[in-house]
């Protein structure tokens, strides 16, 4: 019997990150969900199992913990999913600095310290990283400045991690899925739906 894949998961609470968790506990892998808040993934564990971190993926020193309780629990790691972010809308004129902060940290600084984190265990299984990136890594949407500007630099953050880890044994992928129905899409389409005077479906129609 072949043994378990060991997947850690970021934003893992709700949204993507939860529907990645779901479909890797239906196919047999032992979980790490990881996120800011604990209510949420304890629900999720409860649900599916997993070995529930709380913090905040952007932050390097919380990294240090993370890894030695997954080493501890599961001893390897062989694929990281990258799903935290948000945040960023805005034109250039209108992200304050704190806006602009906020939205590199939650889209980069979060899959970078990610990665950088769990890239010695993932060479140690020959493992993989994927980087939840956005359609917004291929194209600028209006006044969503701070948010296209760092799902452009996941790209390049995936590009370097391919170059520099694919030839020890690391694959390193990103997606780019367009609008997809998370409670932080709802949130996002309210200010599509005042100004169309639409509903919550019609604004997703629209986009």
């Amino acid at each position: 019997m072949p043994e378990s894949r060991t997947v850690v998961i970021t934003g893992a609470g709700t949204g993507i990150g939860a529907a990645c968790a779901r479909l890797q506990a239906a196919e047999g892998a032992n979980l790490v969900l990881i996120g800011r808040r604990r209510e949420p993934l304890e629900q999720l564990a409860a649900e599916i199992g997993g070995l529930v971190l709380v913090g905040d993926a952007a932050c390097p020193a919380t990294w240090d913990g993370f890894v030695a309780q997954i080493r501890q629990r599961f001893g390897r790691l062989d694929v990281l999913l990258a799903c935290a972010g948000g945040m960023g809308q805005g034109s250039a004129t209108e992200t304050s600095p704190q806006a602009w902060d906020a939205a590199m940290r939650s889209n980069l600084d979060s899959a970078f310290y990610s990665a950088r984190a769990c890239l010695p265990l993932l060479q140690e299984s020959a493992g993989s990283i994927v980087l939840v990136a956005s359609i917004a890594s291929l194209a600028a949407g209006p006044e969503v400045c701070g948010y296209t500007t760092a799902k452009h630099a996941l790209l390049g953050l995936n590009r370097s991690l391919a170059r520099d880890y694919g030839p020890k044994g690391v694959r390193v992928n990103a997606v780019c899925p367009g609008w997809v129905r998370t409670p932080m899409a709802d949130e996002e389409m309210q200010m599509l739906m005042q100004f169309h005077g639409e509903t919550l479906q019609q604004a997703y129609d629209r986009v």
